[in-house]
């Protein structure tokens, strides 16, 4: 039995149309960052007959991405919303647009036998910011809806290639620029060769249960893991070798990056990670030169030891980062600035201490 987390009422509701219809079947993404930059997904809906969706989530600025088959979305339009505790915030309608073509293919292991990866989630994005995702079936065939240009395509989910021994890639580690309809699109995964394993503890040696650890490679080709920790706070991440950076994700934890080099092929290498408690919230209201606020920008704020926390404004200009102190006597100094892979570019901004 599967059953969502309350978050004290808070939620976002909305609809989906494509063609100037609801769309019935259609899966929202609610995401956290920005479109045109770094985002990760907090939560996945799915409309109902009339097109509408609903889902609780944390207080938080999002924005909503929409997939159909048949139909690609502009991210450039997505719709924006920001949830306060306690309430469900109503977006406004997520517009889907007829896709113009498709990429078709299958995700295999790059061994020579090629066997299928199942249940993939494959996705492509133009400059432009059209995007689309499909997922491979039991045989590891996939077909994408797709708009005309060129088209980076990534595999997304690492945790679930992870469970098959897979290693996921970026966005633009595969790119299309036909102008037409393409069938044999094969994406070839690496299989991981190595481990990196360890626990996840809170400063005090509390294990943090079931949240997700993610590394990513450092330097090309950009490989990236996923896993999530047991009960005990234990967790496994198949990789190859190299170095990568390795981190939690939790809506309570703050984590800084903790590169891990992988030397030889077959090896385990042990990695602990702590996870910082958030204990206060870092608030206010960004503003330009005019004194007028500013909606929708990146906002990051980063400590002496390399943790960060993003954020983007809501629509009047106020952020919230949370964020942890330090010990008695030992303050810990925190930068508050302008996150420059998620905001509108023609701002400016200087570092806030």
């Amino acid at each position: 039995m599967v059953t969502q987390q309350d978050y004290s009422g808070s939620g976002i509701s909305g609809r989906v149309m494509g063609s100037g219809v609801a769309q019935a079947g259609a899966f929202v993404l609610i995401a956290a960052g920005q479109p045109e930059g770094d985002w990760d997904v907090t939560g996945v809906a799915r409309t109902n007959a009339t097109g509408n969706f609903s889902l609780k989530v944390p207080p938080k600025a999002y924005f909503l991405i929409a997939a159909k088959s048949g139909f690609i979305f502009n991210t450039a339009a997505a719709p924006r919303v920001t949830v306060v505790a306690g309430s469900f915030a109503v977006s406004a309608d997520a517009i889907l647009t007829t896709r113009t073509r498709t990429i078709a293919g299958a995700v295999r292991d790059d061994t020579a036998s090629h066997s299928p990866v199942t249940g993939a989630l494959v996705f492509a994005q133009t400059d432009a910011g059209l995007f689309s995702f499909t997922f491979s079936d039991a045989a590891g065939n996939f077909v994408l809806d797709a708009a005309a240009g060129e088209s980076g395509l990534g595999i997304g989910t690492e945790g679930a290639l992870s469970l098959q021994g897979m290693l996921g890639q970026g966005e633009g580690s595969f790119s299309d620029s036909s102008p037409g309809n393409v069938t044999g699109f094969n994406l070839d995964m690496p299989r991981a060769t190595s481990l990196i394993y360890g626990t996840v503890r809170t400063q005090t040696g509390v294990p943090v249960p079931f949240i997700d650890v993610r590394a990513e490679r450092i330097g090309d080709p950009e490989y990236r893991a996923g896993g999530v920790t047991d009960a005990n706070g234990n967790y496994t991440l198949g990789v190859t070798t190299g170095n990568w950076d390795v981190d939690g994700e939790s809506p309570l934890h703050l984590f800084s990056r903790e590169q891990v080099d992988v030397s030889a092929a077959g090896s385990t290498v042990l990695r602990d990670l702590v996870a910082h408690t958030i204990t206060t919230h870092l608030q206010g209201t960004a503003r330009d030169s005019s004194n007028n606020p500013v909606a929708a920008l990146g906002l990051v704020a980063q400590s002496e030891d390399g943790t960060r926390v993003q954020t983007i404004t809501a629509a009047n200009g106020t952020f919230d980062l949370g964020i942890y102190g330090g010990t008695a006597g030992n303050p810990k100094n925190w930068w508050i600035q302008l996150d420059g892979d998620n905001g509108p570019a023609s701002y400016v901004g200087t570092s806030r201490n």
